[in-house]
């Protein structure tokens, strides 16, 4: 195969996988009344479908991180399409214990991806890597808007059982033909030892032992906290402000998601020139503007939303683009995504319940807003941080967070 033909097999892999990174957690919540009413299960499981794979996220990364050393990523990413799959028939066929245990391990094959992706778009030079990083993020962004607007009429025609699953079950089909096809595109950046691309096993610097990927963690939780939060309860709080009731909120709140897919585009002359504080300090400023806006302008909320929606996609690339750039090696950067993606999703599975309980302990959204408010103005501290540490990072003698040992 020859380098540009690899290089074309392993965008296709990369471009394929971003597609069920999100979009299967998401596509069961626009019928989730009707699926918790056929599964015959309480709201609270119910529930489980789309919060349970976000948890893994943050608590399986580590794990995944190992997967993915052990395996290499072309078997971990056929490993990863092949337990999707595998979890999206589980997940409709047995009863609620299947729903739950295949919602479990949807979250964990997909976790495996997220740790796999990073560490694909490593595999070339610098400017290819953050193509790949935009593109997947494009990709995820735009899979999970079509599966928040198409599963509900397509539930309609052929039941709700079909809808969340065969979409992504033939992306996961597809996405597993292009990453046998692609060969060496994707085989040797594995992070076992005799992997070629994959260096010693235990070689490379840890990632929690330095600051940048630290901060980048930071900024990630920022991020997601705010992102989790919002999408929890952006109908709720719509149907309080703005009297729409909870149906046309839920629909309304889908404009969030909207321009998911713009942000990584807008940030792709910022990822040109280099000036990724830049790029931090404008989705900060873009985040603020929702938090800040809901508060002092509420009947604006559509472009307060819109404005968000972008932030978030934006600074999804802008943080895998930094674990890239600090990466030296596949190795490094699976090392880096695992600590980056854990800890942030970690504490985005929090953020629903942390605004939910702000919300009730104060009676109104003000102080949930500030909550965000606080988030945002941690992802930018951190993420701009982060670009004045990597020049220092990026020498023989790199800052870390504890004495080396020998």
């Amino acid at each position: 195969m020859s380098p540009a033909a690899g290089r074309a097999g392993g965008a296709a892999t990369v471009l394929l996988l971003s597609l069920v990174l999100r979009a299967p957690v998401v596509a069961p919540a626009p019928v989730l009344a009707v699926a918790q009413d056929d599964l015959g299960v309480s709201a609270a499981v119910a529930a489980l479908l789309v919060t349970v794979p976000v948890l893994c996220f943050g608590l399986l990364a580590a794990p995944a991180g190992w997967v993915v050393g052990r395996l290499g990523t072309r078997a971990a990413t056929l490993t990863s399409l092949g337990g999707i799959a595998a979890a999206l028939v589980l997940r409709v066929s047995a009863g609620p214990a299947g729903a739950v245990l295949g919602t479990v391990l949807l979250g964990a094959a997909i976790t495996v991806a997220n740790v796999v992706l990073p560490v694909l778009a490593s595999a070339g030079d610098r400017r290819h890597a953050e193509r790949l990083t935009t593109r997947y993020t494009v990709g995820m962004n735009l899979a999970s808007l079509v599966a928040t607007v198409v599963t509900a009429p397509l539930a309609s025609a052929v039941g709700w059982r079909v809808a969340v699953t065969a979409p992504w079950l033939l992306a996961c089909v597809v996405g597993a033909v292009a990453t046998a096809r692609s060969g060496s595109a994707v085989a040797g950046t594995g992070g076992r030892a005799g992997v070629p691309g994959g260096g010693p096993a235990h070689g490379g610097r840890r990632p929690w032992r330095h600051l940048v990927p630290v901060l980048l963690a930071t900024a990630f939780a920022g991020q997601t906290l705010s992102y989790y939060g919002i999408t929890a309860w952006l109908p709720t709080q719509l149907d309080d402000l703005m009297g729409l009731g909870l149906v046309l909120a839920g629909s309304s709140a889908a404009v969030f998601q909207l321009t998911g897919a713009l942000g990584p585009l807008l940030m792709a002359p910022v990822l040109r020139t280099g000036r990724i504080a830049t790029g931090f300090a404008a989705t900060t400023a873009l985040w603020l503007t929702f938090p800040l806006g809901m508060l002092l302008a509420p009947g604006a909320w559509w472009l307060w939303a819109l404005a968000a929606g972008a932030a978030q996609g934006a600074t999804f690339t802008l943080v895998l683009t930094g674990v890239n750039r600090w990466a030296r090696s596949p190795a490094e950067a699976r090392r880096a995504a695992a600590l980056v993606q854990g800890g942030g999703y970690a504490v985005g599975a929090c953020g629903p319940v942390l605004l939910g309980t702000v919300h009730s302990v104060s009676g109104g959204w003000t102080a949930p807003m500030l909550v965000v408010v606080v988030a945002a103005l941690g992802l930018g501290a951190a993420g701009m941080s982060s670009t004045s540490s990597r020049r220092a990072d990026s020498t023989e003698e790199s800052p870390v967070l504890e004495p080396a040992r020998p």
